[in-house]
């Protein structure tokens, strides 16, 4: 996910003020430079402007105000018959106005929710269908495929590797990753025709499966060569040198 991506996802929580104090500056500071993220807070507070006036007015029962005004000064027929009637039905009025006015705050605030979850929803439908549609892409170009399985002992897995040339990105997959002990993690590096260079660490999903995305290294150990991926412990300061036992080495 992209800088660009997260405030995307967060104009929503902005615009209706439940981001934190560090994260909101972090935005603002975001809109000074963007005018699209600027265009869609915009539409964000123009779509909920309206959304406290959405709770309909019900109207009193036909002749409620005259025979209410006639009671108040004492033009009534019969005041006796009248007066605990209109009593009743005052303080009915009040409670059912005052429940009113409470379930349309009410409606009012779930639906501002509601549009905001709708939103945040949305932005991360986008967010995720663009990187799907990036990491199918780099498959679609690649010029390379490298495939090969796990060493490790009893386990049944492997990674394949897709190195698109034309934009130096890979996206490689792997599958059949066992659960590691605590204090441990799967661990991404480039390989170099120098050394080896540190990428990012890998998320194992619930099905032993782990993805990434990635362009070349910031800092490349020479001319990159394949990838390889290691169990290191949390434990250890990162080290762009030492490293854990290799699971999977992929040359290109």
């Amino acid at each position: 996910m992209t800088e660009h991506h997260w405030f995307g996802e967060h104009l929503v929580e902005f615009a209706t003020e439940q981001l934190s104090a560090e994260d909101t500056r972090l935005v603002e500071e975001h809109l000074t430079q963007c005018e699209t993220c600027r265009a869609e807070v915009a539409a964000i507070r123009d779509d909920l402007r309206y959304l406290p006036m959405g709770a309909v007015p019900v109207p009193p029962r036909p002749g409620f105000n005259a025979r209410a005004l006639r009671a108040a000064t004492g033009r009534s027929s019969d005041r006796r018959a009248i007066t605990p009637w209109l009593i009743s039905a005052l303080a009915a009025s009040t409670v059912l106005a005052a429940g009113l006015a409470w379930q349309g705050r009410q409606s009012a605030a779930s639906a501002v929710a509601t549009a905001a979850n709708l939103r945040t929803e949305l932005a991360a439908s986008q967010a995720s269908f663009a990187a799907l549609t990036d990491t199918l892409s780099i498959v679609r170009k690649a010029g390379t495929m490298v495939y090969t399985a796990l060493a490790m002992p009893g386990q049944r897995g492997g990674v394949v590797l897709f190195a698109d040339a034309s934009t130096h990105r890979w996206q490689l997959v792997a599958h059949g990753l066992p659960v590691l002990p605590a204090g441990q993690h799967y661990q991404f590096w480039f390989v170099g025709d120098g050394g080896m260079a540190r990428g990012v660490q890998l998320t194992r999903t619930e099905v032993g499966s782990a993805s990434l995305t990635t362009g070349m290294p910031e800092t490349p150990p020479g001319r990159i060569t394949g990838a390889a991926i290691t169990i290191e412990s949390d434990q250890v300061a990162p080290s762009p040198e030492g490293h854990g036992p290799k699971i999977a080495t992929l040359l290109l």
